[in-house]
């Protein structure tokens, strides 16, 4: 075995036996010099001294080989054995998958109970808290002296209908609540003619007299009002213009900032000015109002003694206008007088000029100005009921009871005792 082969053992973890002691250089000198001479033959003491040698490398060589033999039977046992230990180790591992497997669906299926068990306690714990809420606003109602067993539905119609003062005070449904924003008109400097502040009215003489009409042509009454009318009318030009901040609530709500400065563009409630300036505005409009009807067309004419009374008028092609209907205002109240279909036809023109509430018929009853307005064929009954009673209900006066009322004397006379006379 050379030196490089051993030394290739013992890094691959081998540990053979010693290297024999080499062959002495002046021997190796002595074979070389042998082999090159050709004939010339040494002394026979070399001859032996090299088979010698020879015979030992030999002896050397079959033991390095069966050291090397043994070598690798042990490294092939300790192969087997760490083989067999592998195989061991899998089979152990994959025991345990399965056993962590089966665990796994075990503490899955323990979840889901502890899962459903929280839920259901979640459940019962908010119907004890509703429960509970419940009882508290029970009581609540108790010590306040109401009770909410009954759905009050509209707040109007419901405040309407009161017998007697609330005792509390209401909470309105959001979709109930209306809010607009005003202008503290009071704080403006300017001097105004009073004629010029305020919108006219259609006088009581007026409206009973279109009712008479109405019951004697076999007219029906609608009403309407329009929504923000004040809004809907234009800041004339020659008016003063008023710049205002802005409304707190706007601020903290962060719908505008504080250093903002609103030019007034509109007719804004609060203003002195607004109602004249709707008045006129409205007046305009209707005034321009045309609405094609069969084989001609409906306009409206102004009264001249009642500027809040107007004159539906339908002009045939070519023809002499003709009386169809009246139109009663009142600021932003309108009240048609007429046919139904003709009242249908004007509605639709004016509600697509400005925004209008539904249409409420005589037929069905409808308020107007504070009167119950009902109508029957061609009996139209005006009243004043809700006002009555509201009358009644503040003067705490028992509605059961009558009263005398001062009544001229010749309106109870019988015939009889007027004959005598």
């Amino acid at each position: 075995m050379t030196k490089s082969t051993y030394d290739i053992l013992c890094n691959y973890g081998f540990q053979p036996p010693p290297l024999p002691p080499q062959v002495p250089d002046e021997l190796q000198r002595a074979v070389l010099k042998m082999m090159t001479m050709g004939n010339q033959r040494e002394p026979d003491a070399v001859m032996f001294l090299i088979n010698e040698v020879e015979e030992e490398n030999r002896e050397r060589a079959r033991d390095v080989s069966r050291e090397l033999c043994q070598l690798q039977d042990v490294v092939l046992t300790k192969l087997r054995d760490r083989q067999e230990w592998l195989k061991e180790f899998l089979a152990e591992e994959e025991i345990l998958a399965e056993e962590l497997q089966v665990v796994g669906e075990t503490i899955n299926e323990e979840i889901e109970g502890i899962n459903g068990a929280v839920r259901d306690l979640l459940q019962d714990v908010e119907e004890k808290i509703k429960l509970t809420e419940e009882k508290c606003h029970s009581l609540y109602l108790k010590v306040a002296n109401v009770t909410d067993e009954t759905n009050i539905g509209d707040i109007e119609e419901h405040l309407a209908n009161l017998k007697k003062d609330l005792d509390v005070t209401l909470d309105v449904p959001l979709d109930q609540v209306k809010a607009r924003i005003v202008i503290c008109g009071n704080m403006a400097s300017q001097k105004h003619d009073p004629n010029d502040l305020f919108a006219a009215g259609a006088s009581v003489e007026g409206l009973r007299l279109g009712l008479a009409l109405a019951s004697a042509r076999l007219w029906i009454a609608a009403a309407t009002d329009v929504s923000a009318a004040f809004l809907l009318a234009l800041w004339p030009e020659g008016r003063p213009t008023y710049g205002v901040l802005p409304p707190k609530v706007l601020v903290q709500s962060g719908l505008v900032s504080a250093n903002i400065v609103f030019i007034v563009k509109r007719a804004l409630y609060g203003l002195r000015e607004s109602p004249a300036l709707w008045s006129a505005h409205r007046t305009s409009v209707l005034k321009k109002i045309k609405v094609k009807c069969g084989n001609g067309f409906m306009w409206l004419k102004q009264l001249a003694t009642d500027g809040e009374l107007w004159m539906v008028l339908w002009t045939p092609d070519g023809g002499i206008p003709q009386l169809v209907g009246l139109l009663v205002t009142y600021v932003d109240d309108l009240l048609y007088l007429a046919n139904k279909d003709t009242i249908l036809r004007l509605h639709e023109v004016i509600a697509t000029t400005w925004p209008c509430s539904p249409l409420e018929f005589s037929t069905e009853g409808l308020r107007y100005l504070g009167m119950e307005l009902f109508q029957e064929e061609a009996v139209i009954t005006l009243g004043q009921e809700a006002y009555v009673s509201n009358l009644v209900r503040l003067h705490n006066l028992d509605s059961e009871v009558s009263s005398g009322l001062p009544c001229p004397r010749e309106w109870i006379q019988d015939d009889d005792d007027n004959g005598e006379n």
